[in-house]
């Protein structure tokens, strides 16, 4: 990790994050917790000092290992769990609260969507259904009346069609009869 502390809001609200061998140069935006955060890790330090050091001040190559499993095992996460992981919960929670696939490539570092359409597709069913409600215009205040009697109701049948497994939401089965041709 050769992260600098000049590195913390140096283009913006987030970090920069420096090539790698897989990687591009790239500026990742942070929430308000990350930038707290990150900035109180900075505070009192210089520019050219690394982010991530050791105790003795050397550098943090690889120490994160047994501490992420550590912090893995008091969470109660189960062990599989890899630090790289966090990538795809982070990549997976902007997805599910709406984020476009080019926001999340380019905070990925992807050179396109496709990978994240790849990756995470699989969740757009639960936001297309969050798009469409929230955003369709009303047609009939009539029936905007009855759904909003039916609130619960329907919500309560919404949460019956998810099932157990988010990842079989929305899937389109085939239905016709294998021995029967197309229309």
């Amino acid at each position: 990790m050769t992260m600098q502390c000049g590195d913390i809001g140096r283009d913006g609200y987030g970090i920069y994050i420096s090539p790698s061998k897989k990687y591009r140069p790239r500026f990742v935006f942070l929430p308000d917790e990350g930038m707290a955060w990150f900035l109180d890790l900075v505070k009192g330090r210089k520019r050219h000092e690394l982010v991530f050091v050791r105790d003795s001040g050397k550098p943090w190559y690889g120490n994160q290992k047994h501490l992420f499993k550590a912090a893995v095992r008091e969470a109660g996460i189960p062990d599989e769990f890899t630090f790289h992981g966090l990538r795809h919960t982070y990549a997976s929670q902007l997805i599910q609260a709406g984020a476009t696939v080019y926001a999340v490539a380019e905070q990925l570092g992807h050179a396109n969507p496709t990978t994240v359409l790849r990756t995470y597709g699989h969740l757009s069913p639960q936001i297309r259904e969050s798009e469409v409600r929230q955003r369709f215009t009303t047609v009939s205040e009539a029936n905007a009346m009855v759904a909003k009697e039916q609130r619960e109701a329907l919500r309560k049948w919404r949460s019956s069609l998810h099932g157990g497994d988010w990842r079989e939401y929305a899937t389109i089965h085939d239905v016709r009869d294998p021995e029967q041709p197309p229309d």
